[in-house]
């Protein structure tokens, strides 16, 4: 799950289909631990997840790509909160927000 030498910047709480994720995405570990929550999520409930980034100011494009393919390949509906205004501008400037139900909170 870790890549060596790169340590999670994440922390993940993940309560039946609701998958927290506190701290700043940064590398490929966190992108990895955050798939591995937003799946055994959806495993747990169906084809929906809600994930909540409290603190994340961006996302990498592996995250990005990773919510992209459980939207449009696999018909999963994200509902996505977001907590920081710069997050929510790059998701806007990307054309995501109606793509993963993104609100502002």
């Amino acid at each position: 799950m870790f890549v060596e030498g790169l340590e999670p910047n994440v922390t993940i709480t993940t309560v039946g289909n609701e998958v927290l994720v506190g701290g700043d995405v940064v590398n490929i570990t966190d992108y990895r631990l955050i798939k591995e929550s937003v799946l055994k999520a959806i495993g747990s409930e169906g084809k929906y997840v809600k994930v909540i980034f409290s603190d994340a100011e961006s996302l990498t494009s592996s995250v990005i790509g990773f919510f992209l393919k459980l939207v449009q390949k696999d018909n999963i509906e994200v509902k996505m909160v977001v907590k920081k205004n710069t997050l929510m501008s790059l998701l806007e400037i990307l054309g995501l927000v109606k793509i993963f139900n993104v609100t502002l909170e």
